[in-house]
């Protein structure tokens, strides 16, 4: 109902049920017990990777299409495809499938001159510019080394730190504080080659 005093009067313990759940589920998101941080982290092992990465990943798997090329397109493209059923329904062929992937290899530490392992475990979502509103937007400009961040060399992909299992160093917190108020400047990202 469009108004919330009729329902709360004609569906009271529905009403008085939804109120209870909507507390509940929230306060899961709240902060932790020293108020340092949330109890959640929505990025639970995942990577952010950027559209070109995606598109030479699934050529690689062999599952690029004609279909796919036209999602993949919509999805970069500055199309209102969320109100458009017909640009919505091409579009989820690209959004329905995260890659779950593992990593397993060595990177060479300079100061340490000799390589270390690294492990990743993760799901990759492809960072399509039109999901990248709000703070995305800045991680979107800076992967694809556009706007402000022109001239730097794009990164494909960014790893949040539970993706990382062993051996990669050097993390950059996207925010300044736990707040998540202020970005810090992506320009100096730690980056591995």
């Amino acid at each position: 109902m469009k108004d919330p005093k009729s329902a709360e009067e004609k569906y009271s313990i529905i009403f008085q049920l939804a109120k209870d759940l909507a507390v509940e589920d929230a306060s899961a998101y709240g902060m932790n017990k020293k108020g340092t941080k949330g109890n959640i982290n929505q990025a639970d092992a995942a990577v952010y990777i950027r559209p070109q990465m995606y598109r030479d990943i699934v050529k690689m798997l062999g599952e690029w299409s004609d279909e796919i090329e036209e999602a993949f397109n919509i999805m970069e493209s500055d199309a209102d495809w969320l109100n458009d059923a017909e640009l919505y329904a091409k579009s989820l062929k690209t959004l329905i499938k995260p890659l779950k992937t593992t990593y397993f290899g060595y990177t060479y530490d300079a100061n340490l001159k000799h390589c270390i392992p690294v492990f990743n475990k993760m799901a990759m979502f492809p960072m399509f510019k039109v999901l990248a509103t709000g703070d995305n937007r800045e991680i979107y400009d800076r992967m694809n080394a556009i706007g402000k961040y022109q001239g730097l060399t794009p990164i494909d992909q960014v790893a949040f730190e539970s993706a990382v299992k062993v051996g990669i160093q050097g993390a950059t917190d996207i925010y300044k504080d736990y707040k998540n108020d202020e970005i810090n400047d992506l320009s100096n990202m730690h980056i591995t080659t």
